[in-house]
């Protein structure tokens, strides 16, 4: 059974974020990011449990997109995956989960 995907409020602005930011610098950039990130969470829907769980936090689950990390939780009561974040990866990740 597939898991149905829900993204927080933190991430729909963390994605517009990544995507203006990423569109400084090549216009294709942005939709690569998004194509790579749906892909991720295509797979996800699938099985929510192959990434690992985040050690700082527990709770979060990590999946690494190119240069960012999408934290998220498997919420087995409503077969749903949570978004929580999506952050650059050597941003000091604790202080934002």
């Amino acid at each position: 059974m597939k898991y149905k995907v829900r993204y927080s409020p933190f991430a729909k602005e963390d994605k517009e974020e990544i995507k203006k930011y990423l569109s400084k610098f090549y216009p294709e950039t942005p939709r690569r990011f998004t194509d790579s990130l749906k892909e991720h969470i295509a797979n996800l829907k699938d099985n929510p449990y192959i990434y690992p769980k985040y050690p700082e936090n527990p709770d979060y689950r990590r999946m690494s997109v190119g240069n960012y990390i999408v934290f998220y939780k498997v919420n087995e009561t409503e077969k749903q995956i949570d978004i929580y974040r999506i952050l650059r990866a050597s941003w000091d990740l604790p202080k934002y989960i």
